[in-house]
């Protein structure tokens, strides 16, 4: 008996031996390679994390390349419809000053040099204010362009998903108008989420006419802050209430209900169509 005892303490002397380490070289080898083993994990997840942020970098980066794109193709629209304008006057040819000559000037030398004078001056100064607009409007468009930017990156930075949301509006349903009055708008960014997220609300924003499209961005982003009707909430019964009972206070019959003009229910402003809600607007004006 004790033989058998003698070897099963043997047995589990070496069993504990295999799983501690031998001296205190190994033991430091041992708590090396943990310290390998975490250090690898921590890299791991730094990596991950480096790598989400490149991906939102990414988007961030493909949607501000998507806006100049929007911008250079809308210069090239304006470039395209500035031609077709000049094609339209070239058929009606404006009645240019001529340069003096002197028969102009009723053959008088002084005469014609003080003309010759005025024209030159006013063909500057013409050309001047030409170059003058032609900058104005590109400094414009620019600073449309890079306000917007600035608006959509403080959204975003609310809206993590913003991008990607965005970014996912057909083409077909964004025409030249809607991009303008959306970007010119203080709230564009939140428009344009909005309507990225309500696919029947934007297809009637893109066929709106195009001489309406500001107005109709307009009265969309006044809607955006008209609260759903909520339900009153039932008021809790004072602290010291009387304990309700089941008997009647009278016998009488209870009154009729009261019939009021309004609807039992009523339609939120945010789910009517532009024209039932100009109808519900006349028609409230009316009544006051």
């Amino acid at each position: 008996m004790s033989d058998e005892n003698n070897a099963l303490e043997q047995g589990g002397g070496e069993a504990v031996a295999a799983t501690q380490p031998k001296n205190d070289a190994e033991a430091a080898q041992l708590e090396q390679s943990a310290t390998q083993e975490a250090d690898k994990a921590k890299e791991a997840e730094a990596k991950k994390a480096e790598e989400e942020a490149a991906k939102r970098k990414n988007r961030t980066s493909q949607y501000i390349d998507r806006l100049k794109g929007d911008a250079d193709s809308a210069r090239r629209e304006n470039a395209e419809l500035r031609k077709r304008l000049d094609a339209i006057e070239s058929r009606f040819p404006k009645q240019e000053a001529k340069p003096p000559t002197f028969e102009s000037a009723g053959f008088d030398p002084e005469e014609l040099t003080r003309q010759t004078v005025r024209y030159e001056v006013d063909k500057a100064r013409q050309t001047w204010e030409e170059q003058q607009k032609s900058e104005s409007a590109a400094r414009s468009e620019q600073e449309k362009v890079q306000t917007y930017m600035n608006r959509a990156q403080a959204f975003a930075s609310q809206n993590p998903d913003f991008e990607e949301v965005v970014s996912g509006i057909p083409m077909q349903l964004l025409p030249m108008e809607l991009q303008k009055a959306v970007m010119v708008h203080e709230r564009g960014p939140e428009i344009a989420y909005k309507l990225a997220l309500n696919e029947d609300e934007l297809f009637q924003l893109a066929s709106t006419r195009p001489e309406l499209m500001e107005l109709a961005i307009a009265r969309y982003a006044s809607r955006l802050d008209a609260a759903p009707p909520q339900q009153e909430a039932e008021q809790a019964p004072p602290a010291f209430a009387p304990t309700p009972t089941n008997k009647p206070i009278s016998q009488a019959p209870a009154p009729a209900p009261r019939v009021s003009g309004r609807a039992p229910t009523e339609i939120p402003s945010e789910k009517l169509t532009d024209d039932e809600w100009y109808r519900r607007d006349r028609e409230q004006r009316r009544k006051r």
